[in-house]
């Protein structure tokens, strides 16, 4: 990313009890403590994004401005020595609040696209849970759908089989098919 120019804004950083749906998705208790981070990212300058998110502090035991003003992820894997297995990520598009339009330098009701991501330990257990809110005049995105899932890793077939179906699911609206035309692909 250093090639980007990512920096960040940090707007909040406070240890807390979880909201309802923090604890669900971290497989946690309302009485748990998480480490709530609120952060505006920025690349090369321009508002990129506002970022909210809830660490497992059982996991996550330390954080502090300095870490998240840089990588949060860099600290968990080389300062916590942890290995970060994979995400569970849905995307919603909506229009922005008055108050993410403020962060963000934009309108309100202007369009947003809000990334969801549980993120997970290796051995399966949620760290994360995460909403990014881009700004859609700097953002653009990648994907990459592997349809081959006999050379990929047996953790990954089961995620790579999903995008797979989305993506299939999305080509049969476009294209109108019918469901004979479906069982004969």
């Amino acid at each position: 990313m250093e090639e980007f120019q990512i920096t960040s804004e940090v707007i909040t950083l406070d240890r807390r009890k979880p909201t309802k749906e923090a604890a669900v998705n971290l497989n946690i208790s309302l009485d748990d403590d998480v480490y709530y981070v609120k952060r505006i990212r920025f690349i090369h300058g321009q508002t990129l994004c506002i970022e909210e998110s809830y660490f497992n502090k059982s996991i996550v035991t330390y954080l502090n401005k300095e870490i998240i003003t840089e990588s949060i992820f860099n600290y968990i894997t080389e300062g916590l020595g942890l290995s970060i297995g994979f995400a569970d990520t849905y995307l919603h598009v909506d229009k922005l609040s008055a108050e993410e339009a403020e962060y963000l330098g934009l309108k309100k009701d202007d369009p947003k696209l809000e990334v969801e991501s549980v993120f997970h330990l290796t051995n399966g257990q949620p760290f994360d849970f995460s909403k990014i809110t881009y700004n859609y005049v700097q953002s653009q995105f990648f994907f990459k759908l592997f349809y081959n899932l006999q050379q990929t890793r047996p953790l990954l077939r089961e995620r790579v089989f999903s995008f797979v179906q989305i993506h299939c699911i999305i080509q049969i609206k476009e294209a109108d098919w019918n469901d004979s035309d479906i069982s004969s692909r």
